[in-house]
């Protein structure tokens, strides 16, 4: 094929190479997969980073990327985010919060370290400075054992610890997307200035650092995206830190064509939601006085609609846990209390905000996800009123269960999350009430629970399974997960990979018995009212 990964035979024995449109972009011998620390194998077909571990992805795997602006890591970040199912953290994306915006940026990777449910952490930052990469480092030491890497935007024409091609082609870049970026646009006049200030303060990597890290890996910024994205994952997979996932089938012309488009999709809403004011006027002496064009930052993306309660809603809330937290010691109270109407995290299609609410596929796919996008920007600052009847928890989670909202919610059984255990993230009530709506009645909660898990696609061979083996509830799946896996796997048509995944995620989707109570002492319905928000990343 022209392009994906094909296998030949050389004077050293198998190797594998990975084609871009019929080219060799990288070639593997067996031997190139097991470096040791401190070397290059020669038969690569370009240099390889310095290797300073080998061992088998586990937990979660963070890649921490590098590089001047306008090196091209945010379209890098945007596909490998795509490719993975990661989650990328942008240090631009907090730049509304002013002098916050550094700490709120180390809070949102300590916190997404911290989720278990988030496969791979991409952190988006310069990075030039050793104080930047040691407080990233340091807040992903908050998190789950993982394997981090540090991957280096860098030019092949410039020499160690010299970066002048660097700054010349990310000028170029700058000046080429105009005001498709979050901070630095091409109108600045300091644009050079900047560049060439922030590369002038590179510090190298320091052993410390290195001792910390899984792999490192540089990437040629002369080389198109797509290339640049399959360069990371074959590095990746030569350092064994793929885990379970599998380097053929990210490579394939499909998969790196829809992570391109997402990227420059971004790109393009970013350019077009920058505007630009210009002004010509004439002066008292009547000489024509020009104003500069004054440009404005395009304006932050919505990251998540929320129902936002009144100080006064929220103490009732909080009173109505306090009922039921005697019995549940283990979960502290949630710090933010709302209901999540739709979460797009970062989203730059309808298609990508689809897979997180496939349940929304009945309803329209992608139009139903725009016509909810639609109403809730026209909602903004509206009240809503719901009603609370009952609160439910596992080991967990804790959440109140809301209705009225009619269809302004995009998740399948609206609700507030009340308290958590430490290191569950909130979204994890979503799953427990799907969970408790699976038990009493399998035949229509079935597919809500294994979509909020991440399996919907398995949901027929779940079916069959409960059929033959008379399961009646989510809990009785759970119990039997190694055997519903060997199900699942009998038609032949799921990956290995895949049936693995189905197993894991089964046998930890029931964390303990899940309790239900009203809403004492409130009288029942417990009736609220809230408004409509759009947050911003970290709000």
């Amino acid at each position: 094929g022209k392009h994906g990964i094909c296998y030949g035979i050389n004077a050293d024995g198998l190797v594998r190479v990975l084609l871009d449109d019929g080219k060799c972009i990288i070639c593997f011998s067996k031997d190139s997969l097991r470096l040791t620390a401190g070397e290059v194998n020669p038969r690569r077909s370009r240099d390889l980073t310095t290797q300073l571990a080998a061992s088998p992805a586990q937990g979660q795997l963070r890649l921490v990327v590098a590089g001047l602006m306008g090196s091209g890591k945010s379209t890098l970040c945007r596909m490998l985010a795509n490719l993975l199912g990661g989650h990328w953290v942008n240090q631009d994306e907090f730049s509304h919060k002013g002098k916050a915006a550094k700490r709120a940026f180390l809070e949102e990777i300590e916190r997404e370290s911290r989720d278990r449910r988030i496969p791979v952490l991409i952190v988006d930052k310069i990075n030039t400075l050793r104080q930047h990469r040691r407080e990233i480092l340091d807040a992903m030491d908050h998190g789950v054992s993982g394997d981090t890497v540090f991957v280096q935007m860098s030019h092949p024409n410039d020499a160690p610890g010299h970066l002048d091609s660097m700054v010349k082609l990310c000028i170029e870049r700058i000046q080429g997307r105009g005001e498709g970026h979050r901070t630095l646009l091409a109108s600045n006049p300091k644009v050079r200035s900047i560049l060439k200030m922030t590369a002038g303060g590179a510090e190298p990597m320091q052993p410390d650092e290195l001792q910390r890290l899984s792999a490192c890996i540089a990437v040629d910024v002369t080389q198109p995206p797509v290339q640049a994205a399959m360069q990371v994952l074959a590095d990746l997979d030569a350092h064994h830190l793929l885990g379970r996932l599998c380097l053929h089938d990210l490579v394939t012309h499909d998969r790196l064509s829809e992570a391109l488009e997402v990227a420059q999709g971004a790109e393009r809403q970013l350019a077009s939601s920058a505007g630009h004011t210009s002004s010509h006027g004439v002066g008292k002496t009547g000489a024509n006085v020009a104003v500069h064009a004054v440009s404005r930052k395009p304006a932050t993306p919505v990251w998540y609609w929320t129902l936002d309660f009144d100080s006064e809603a929220v103490a009732t809330i909080r009173a109505l846990w306090q009922v039921s937290a005697v019995s549940a010691l283990q979960l502290a109270p949630s710090a933010d209390v709302h209901v999540t109407l739709l979460y797009l995290g970062g989203a730059h299609s309808d298609k990508e905000v689809l897979r997180r609410y496939p349940l929304l596929q009945k309803e329209g796919g992608t139009r139903a996800v725009k016509r909810l996008r639609e109403t809730l920007m026209s909602m903004e600052g509206q009240e809503l009123d719901i009603e609370i009847s009952s609160v439910a928890w596992d080991s967990g989670i804790a959440a109140a269960e809301v209705v009225g909202l009619g269809d302004v919610c995009a998740n399948h059984q609206a609700h507030i999350t009340l308290a958590h255990k430490p290191g569950v993230p909130p979204r994890a009530s979503n799953e427990m009430l799907a969970r408790r709506a699976a038990n009493a009645n399998l035949a229509t909660g079935l597919g809500p629970w294994l979509a909020q898990l991440g399996i919907f696609d398995v949901q027929s061979a779940v079916r069959c399974w409960c059929e033959a083996s008379g399961a009646a509830t989510a809990d009785d799946i759970v119990h039997g997960a190694s055997e519903v896996a060997k199900a699942v796997a009998s038609n032949g048509t799921i990956s290995e990979d895949r049936v693995v995944a189905v197993r894991q995620t089964l046998s930890y989707a029931a964390p303990g018995k899940i309790h239900e109570t009203g809403v004492s002492p409130f009288k029942a319905p417990l009736r609220l009212r809230g408004k409509v928000r759009g947050r911003l990343r970290g709000e």
